[in-house]
C-alpha cells in the first residue's frame, strides 16, 4: 500500500508467470525465463493514503479500510496451464467432437446406403468418451505429451477396428481412423495454443462446416438421396 510521501518497491524472483494486480501497474517490468524484475514509483500525489493518514479524523474507519483496499497493488504468482486444466479444457470439446464423429457416420450411411443401429452409434460414443478418461488417468503419471498421444491413438484404433466391420469396407475404417487423426491433432492445437485456440476453432468449425455443407449441397433431405444437377443446354 502507497502510505508514505514517496513509495519505491523493487521486486526480483524466480517466478516466471507473475501477474499484477491492484490500483497501480509497476513501471517496465522485466520477464524472462530466469524470472521477474519489477519496480514501482508512486508518489504521494497519486495516491489519496498519505492526506487520509496525516488528518484521519476527517474520515470514519470504514471509509479508511475502503481507501487502503483500493490503493493496494502487487503481484500474484499465477500458475501455469498443467495437464488438469488441459484436461479441463479438453472435456469442453468432449460434446462437439463426439458431435463431429457422429455426423461422420451419418454421412456414411447417406452416401453408402448403410443402416447403422442407435446402440452402434451409442458404443462409438461411449469409446470417444474413453479418450478423456484414459487421458486424465495417464497424464497423472507420464509426460502430457504421451499421455495424449496413448489415448488417442488407442480410440482411433478401437473405433477404427469397429468401423472395419459396421461399415463394411476397409476403406472406410481407414477414412475414418484418418478423420479422427486430424480431430485429434487439432484438438491437441487447440489446448497447447492458448493465445490462439479461439482463432484455431473459428478456422477449424468454419472449415468443417463449409466441408460438410459441400459435400451434402445435392442431397435431398427429406428422401435422404442425392439428386442429379440438370445438364446446361446452350440455346441457339
Amino acid at each position: 500500500v502507497p502510505a508514505g510521501r514517496s513509495t519505491t518497491i523493487k521486486l526480483q524472483s524466480n517466478w516466471k508467470n507473475p501477474g499484477f494486480i491492484g490500483r497501480y501497474a509497476p513501471e517496465s517490468p522485466e520477464i524472462s525465463e530466469s524470472g521477474l524484475t519489477a519496480t514501482w514509483n508512486i508518489s504521494r500525489f497519486g495516491s489519496d493514503l498519505p492526506f487520509i493518514f496525516s488528518d484521519s479524523s476527517r474520515y470514519q474507519q470504514s471509509g479508511i479500510a475502503n481507501q487502503v483496499k483500493q490503493s493496494a497493488f502487487g503481484v500474484e504468482l499465477v500458475n501455469p496451464v498443467d495437464h488438469y486444466q488441459k484436461s479441463t479444457r479438453a472435456v469442453k470439446y468432449a460434446v462437439l467432437f463426439i458431435f463431429l464423429t457422429f455426423l461422420a457416420f451419418l454421412l456414411f450411411e447417406i452416401f453408402n446406403q448403410l443402416r447403422l443401429h442407435p446402440v452402434q452409434y451409442l458404443m462409438v460414443g461411449f469409446a470417444m468418451c474413453m479418450f478423456y478418461l484414459l487421458f486424465v488417468s495417464l497424464s497423472e503419471h507420464i509426460d502430457f505429451l504421451l499421455a495424449y498421444l496413448v489415448a488417442s491413438a488407442s480410440v482411433i484404433l478401437l473405433v477404427s477396428a469397429y468401423c472395419k466391420k459396421i461399415l463394411q469396407k476397409n476403406r472406410h475404417a481407414y477414412l475414418m481412423a484418418a478423420g479422427l487423426s486430424l480431430m485429434f491433432a487439432y484438438l491437441y492445437m487447440l489446448l497447447v495454443n492458448q493465445g490462439y485456440s479461439l482463432l484455431f476453432g473459428s478456422i477449424g468449425l468454419f472449415s468443417i462446416l463449409a466441408l460438410v455443407m459441400y459435400s451434402t449441397r445435392n442431397l435431398n433431405w427429406y428422401t435422404l438421396k442425392f439428386e442429379k444437377l440438370p445438364e446446361w443446354k446452350t440455346v441457339d
